[in-house]
């Protein structure tokens, strides 16, 4: 775990999800009230993007074996 790279190189499904929450959630509370119809949509939205990025698998980069091993 420690050996893994963090950079800001996201993906197009990581971006398109983040993209797509702002604007619902912009939807859902332009007007500046909210009810518990529309907590209950939020909260909805939420499990779906947590249960995509469950099942959701990044494609090895071309030319990598997408293994990071320990050795100095």
């Amino acid at each position: 775990m420690i050996d893994c790279p963090m950079d800001l190189n996201f993906q197009p499904f990581e971006t398109t999800s983040l993209f797509m929450s702002v604007i619902i959630v912009a939807f859902l509370l332009h007007n500046g009230t909210s009810n518990y119809f529309k907590g209950i949509m939020l909260i909805l939205c939420y499990l779906i993007v947590s249960a995509s990025f469950y099942v959701h698998t990044d494609p090895a980069p071309i030319g990598e074996n997408n293994q990071f091993t320990a050795d100095p």
